[in-house]
């Protein structure tokens, strides 16, 4: 279901998207949409989510609205998707891939797509970059039973995409993608960037600049007009046991050539997970995020400051 308000919020159509079908349970849907005034597809709102089922693969699907379309644009064992418009009405997606050939070649790489009519179709999913999962082996076999950090805290891979969409930034049009790997040796924020519409990417930059031996997960990515990046994370490199856990905030004035990192939390925080052991074990959140308002930076996290999670906000 997506709900869309034309008024400012004070009231909502509901618009039914049907995929899918009986055992099909549809994951992280995700929204963007088209604000930019010179676009044909102005105003389209478009939703990502992946589809699991009992079947191998686990396609993607992008709905679009008001079209009342869904579209596959991946039938692998794939998850994460993301969407993000570009200034001329491009729409790009992002995700993570675990296969190729119906689910039969094991792989681990972000995996990107692009629809130039309005999601009505979508070119043929190129890599973006090939991953390094981020785990902690002991942990993640003998509690989680899935990818987990020290603690328990269960984790994934998935891209966060942003596209410069500023009228007078230098950087217009490029496309941000970043992801935690642990291509390092532990877990790191890493960000790569494509400036011809994602045909080609350039080699990724590690964004944390600190956290040797230590955790850094979660991140989000943001641009805003003027071209300044922001990228958000759960950083444990206050913490020389690799336990308690920050919330990080970088910057980028160069395009993403370079950053500078600052604390968003006054202390490292507690571990908290299993809080609804009803849901899902071994959860301290499964993402974040960041976004903007065209002139400030606006960061919501999970904070466990004071022993159970919290909702914290800071406006930059």
């Amino acid at each position: 279901m997506v709900y869309e308000s034309t008024d400012g919020g004070q009231t909502f159509a509901t618009d039914q998207l049907y995929i899918g079908g009986s055992g099909v349970f549809l994951d992280k849907p995700l929204t963007a949409v088209d604000t930019n005034p010179a676009s044909p597809h102005h105003g389209n709102i478009y939703t990502t989510l992946t589809a699991f089922s009992s079947a191998p693969t686990s396609p993607i699907y992008v709905c679009t609205i008001p079209a009342k379309i869904c579209v596959p644009i991946v039938n692998e064992a794939a998850s994460g998707a993301m969407p993000a418009v570009g200034p001329n009405g491009e729409l790009y997606v992002a995700w993570e891939q675990f296969s190729t050939g119906g689910g039969a070649t094991p792989i681990d790489a972000l995996y990107f797509s692009v629809s130039t009519d309005g999601g009505a179709s979508f070119s043929t999913p190129a890599p973006i970059t090939s991953v390094s999962p981020i785990y902690d082996p002991g942990v993640s076999a003998y509690v989680c039973g899935r990818p987990a950090l020290k603690g328990g805290i269960r984790v994934n891979d998935f891209p966060s995409i942003a596209v410069d969409t500023g009228v007078k930034s230098k950087n217009k049009g490029a496309i941000y993608v970043a992801w935690n790997d642990q291509r390092n040796g532990d877990p790191d924020i890493f960000i790569t960037k494509s400036t011809n519409g994602g045909a080609s990417w350039l080699a990724p930059v590690m964004v944390n600049k600190n956290g040797v031996g230590t955790d850094q997960f979660f991140p989000w990515v943001t641009v805003l007009p003027n071209g300044k990046l922001g990228v958000t994370y759960y950083d444990r490199s206050r913490d020389q046991n690799n336990w308690y856990v920050d919330y990080d905030l970088a910057t980028s004035v160069t395009g993403g050539a370079t950053w500078a990192q600052s604390f968003l939390t006054k202390r490292p925080f507690p571990v908290v997970v299993n809080v609804d052991a009803e849901i899902a074990g071994c959860y301290m959140s499964d993402y974040n995020q960041i976004g903007n308002n065209g002139l400030n930076l606006l960061l919501p996290w999970g904070d466990n400051s004071n022993g159970n999670p919290d909702v914290m906000f800071v406006k930059r």
